[in-house]
């Protein structure tokens, strides 16, 4: 996650773009924090 979020680098963050629509996942939101979030829950 901190290889797509740019955490460790602040000059490497990566874009996750959906082929079909042609839209970036990972515009507005981090997945970093949502990988958290999520085993909190777990």
């Amino acid at each position: 996650m901190e290889l797509l979020d740019g955490y460790y680098d602040s000059k490497k963050k990566y874009e996750v773009k959906n082929v079909f629509t042609n839209t970036i996942v990972n515009d507005k939101l981090d997945f970093h924090d949502l990988c958290e979030d999520f085993l909190k829950c777990s």
